[in-house]
């Protein structure tokens, strides 16, 4: 297996983990790469193109003040 890419997923000074997933968001047959904050953050899921990995959207899961894992 080879690393196709690198990329942060977040503001390099967020220390919390990661979690990520794939799914075709846009019904157009390609995979999306999905990211939620891990403790820490506040609650944001990001989504990016699976094809260039530039961010296509993101979203709070919670409230504003709510700090664990998405």
């Amino acid at each position: 297996m080879n690393l196709r890419a690198a990329f942060f997923a977040y503001e390099t000074d967020f220390l919390g983990g990661v979690f990520v997933a794939t799914g075709d968001l846009d019904g157009d047959l390609q995979c999306e790469i999905i990211t939620g904050q891990g403790a820490g953050g506040n609650a944001r899921v990001n989504y990016f193109s699976g094809q260039n990995y530039q961010r296509l959207g993101s979203f709070l899961a919670y409230g504003q003040s709510f700090t664990g894992s998405v």
